[in-house]
């Protein structure tokens, strides 16, 4: 089964992945895990991605970001790539989902309440509402 988890770095998302090491099971025989790390497009990352003269390499956040969650994973025996991409969270992570035939996404919630959630958005929201990858939301 091809499972893939949103990781951000918030202790949220860190539940998700504390929740897949202590019920393994729920990725299947022959689990391939891929870690998603999503970073909001900002006007530095889109110049350094158009290779603009003078431009810096851009610092290899989601390695630093996504560490931990790698780390507890492969701790727990379970080997995962990680994916760094670039954008709206809930609509990166739907469409690598689809794009790639994953079978199930995990996902941690934040636990907003429905003004917060209204205001600000969700990406566990977000994801649920446009992805047809069933989806594990852990709280």
């Amino acid at each position: 089964m091809r499972t893939l988890i949103a990781f951000d770095g918030s202790e949220h998302a860190l539940r998700a992945v504390d929740y897949v090491c202590r019920h393994p099971h729920i990725l299947g025989d022959r689990a391939q895990v891929t870690v998603v790390f999503v970073a909001p497009q900002s006007p530095l990352r889109a110049v350094a991605a158009l290779g603009a003269e003078g431009s810096a390499p851009l610092p290899a956040e989601a390695e630093r970001a996504a560490g931990p969650a790698l780390q507890k994973l492969r701790q727990a025996g379970i080997e995962a790539t990680l994916a760094d991409l670039t954008g709206d969270a809930g609509l990166e992570i739907c469409q690598l989902a689809s794009d790639e035939n994953y079978d199930l996404i995990v996902i941690g919630s934040h636990g907003r309440g429905l003004l917060k959630r209204a205001m600000l958005g969700s990406v566990a929201e977000r994801v649920l509402t446009h992805c047809k990858v069933p989806a594990l939301i852990v709280r």
